[in-house]
């Protein structure tokens, strides 16, 4: 049995409507991915969807008191949640144990709504969870508190960063998700359609050379997973993913960034 700290793996959402929480029984990354949150911009819609993942046979090692702990459950909550922005939890803030020895638990949640004040430097929020365990060999519940701070910014909607066309462009009611993001290799893509749609997904590196398709053609209404191994095993570095769906307005572009480390 592996002694580590407890950690929690966090996939990352998008802008949007409320984006689809749920959990990728795939995504095995530990630590809070991504450090940083996404630009937002005053005025905004911000839907973004995340996931927390512990290890079934994590070790809580208190330090001082040399008492190993092993994980029962954690209660997710958050503070400091940009002004306008709200916390949720579609399915329950509490991962149970779950499965057998080495088996992940895992759950999701939300941060949506729209920013209302530009943020100071360096703004974190705090994910904070509350862990029930017990010591090795002993049935004697024990809970503690930890939490993990997330950097975020949150610009004037006259910043140059808020006045791309982009999102402009992409006004067909649809949710992507690319995560991981940062990621350590290929990443997941959920992108969720209104309609069915002729939809061209593809993978460009930074110098704007074509790795690859993701997907080309016909995909139904509702949530499509897709996964960028389809076009590149991906190396540390930035990428781009280009969407081009097709509406009865014409084609609508948007490009996500994704990050490898």
């Amino acid at each position: 049995m592996k002694k580590i700290y407890l950690v929690l793996a966090i996939a990352f959402g998008i802008n949007g409507l409320q984006a689809q929480c749920g959990v990728d029984e795939n995504n095995n990354v530990l630590g809070i991915t991504p450090e940083l949150l996404n630009t937002i911009c005053v005025g905004k819609t911000v839907n973004q969807s995340f996931q927390a993942a512990v290890p079934n046979d994590t070790l809580v090692n208190l330090g001082a008191f040399s008492i190993d702990f092993s994980f029962d459950s954690v209660l997710i909550s958050a503070t400091d949640v940009p002004p306008g922005l709200n916390f949720s939890c579609p399915n329950g803030c509490k991962i149970y144990r779950q499965g057998n020895k080495g088996d992940l638990s895992r759950g999701c949640f939300t941060i949506f709504g729209t920013a209302t004040t530009v943020s100071a430097p360096g703004a974190k929020m705090k994910i904070n969870t509350k862990v029930w365990s017990h010591a090795a060999g002993s049935t004697s519940p024990y809970s503690y508190n930890q939490s993990y701070d997330i950097e975020y910014k949150v610009l004037d909607a006259n910043d140059p960063l808020c006045t791309t066309t982009s999102l402009e462009n992409f006004k067909i009611n649809s949710s992507i998700e690319v995560y991981p993001n940062p990621a350590k290799g290929n990443a997941t893509i959920n992108l969720d359609l209104p309609s069915s749609s002729n939809v061209k997904v593809e993978l460009f590196d930074v110098l704007g050379n074509n790795l690859g398709e993701i997907h080309n053609g016909v995909l139904n209404q509702g949530v499509n997973v897709l996964n960028t191994s389809k076009a590149a095993s991906l190396e540390s570095g930035l990428y781009m993913i280009k969407f081009e769906i097709a509406t009865k307005k014409g084609t609508r572009v948007h490009t996500e960034r994704l990050l490898v480390r």
